[in-house]
């Protein structure tokens, strides 16, 4: 059995927790609580499953899971005999160095979390920079993205809305892999190992910005060059302020994807052209080593 910690058991991570969860028992008399998944999250939505359990919408039907571990603060797992195997980072991108910071005080890197494996699972890029700044050990960090559709229908409860694709680093153990994709299976959902998981990023970033261009049409291409990659995606939409790329605030453009993308192509040598006003639509241009892609 593999032990898993939530870690921003928002409507995603909550959601994972289902999936990943080994539930006991044949039926609702028998079932315990569920003991190989943890969740860590804001306090109100933790007190809200401790006391009536996490209730998954699924459209057809509806499950209601209890868990033995549920913490709103990194104190409280500390106080607890919690020891996960993984850990899965599910939180905006704005709350990251927040985070770090926070996991990275508690000490618990040296102590509880000193052989966990780390995933983020965060639509965005940047992320691994961001949060290699806890002290972790970059070889036990890995990242994911993840296109499912889960919405915080209220405190305890979250509704499946899309069945999307799950997308990680293939460098995940062979263990961790083999019991991430039975789960995955076993519910119902998709999951991929990726060899080319920078390339999927990029996809789905930019396919993100052009989400939030209101666009009627967009043009993806993908080539090679010499020994980079190239993509390049132009939409005909509403367009924005490129000034506007260095706002890291919740609302700010950087939640598009672009300035994450910008930061991690500067990291690995690469480089990005975006093109873009309003009511002119937008085009952005994207190079990246190929030798970089497969290790970052």
């Amino acid at each position: 059995m593999t032990d898993i910690l939530i870690y921003g058991a928002g409507a995603i991570g909550s959601f994972l927790g289902y999936l990943l969860s080994e539930i006991p028992g044949k039926n609702a008399a028998e079932r315990k609580r569920i003991e190989n998944v943890a969740l860590l999250g804001r306090a109100g939505h933790i007190k809200a499953i401790k006391e009536q359990g996490l209730h998954v919408d699924l459209g057809g039907k509806r499950e209601v899971l209890f868990f033995r571990h549920c913490f709103s603060s990194l104190d409280e797992l500390k106080a607890s005999n919690y020891h996960p195997r993984l850990v899965i980072v599910c939180v905006k991108t704005h709350s990251l160095p927040d985070l770090s910071r926070e996991l990275k005080e508690s000490g618990l890197l040296e102590e509880r979390f000193k052989e966990s494996l780390f995933i983020l699972l965060m639509n965005g890029m940047g992320n691994r920079e961001v949060f290699l700044k806890s002290g972790l050990d970059p070889a036990r960090l890995q990242e994911g993205i993840t296109s499912l559709g889960v919405l915080l229908a209220g405190e305890g409860k979250v509704e499946l809305k899309g069945r999307g694709k799950t997308v990680l680093q293939n460098q995940i153990g062979r263990e961790d892999r083999q019991f991430l994709e039975k789960r995955f299976s076993e519910m119902g959902f998709e999951i991929e190992f990726s060899k080319d998981f920078c390339r999927q990023q990029f996809l789905k970033l930019l396919v993100n910005a052009a989400k939030h261009a209101q666009a009627s049409h967009v043009h993806v291409t993908v080539d090679r060059i010499d020994n980079d990659i190239r993509i390049a995606v132009e939409d005909n939409g509403i367009g924005f302020d490129t000034s506007r790329l260095q706002d890291r605030s919740p609302h700010g453009t950087s939640g598009f994807g672009l300035f994450s993308i910008r930061e991690r192509l500067t990291h690995m040598g690469g480089g990005v052209y975006i093109q873009s006003g309003h009511t002119k639509g937008t085009k952005v241009v994207l190079r990246a080593p190929l030798e970089n892609g497969g290790s970052h």
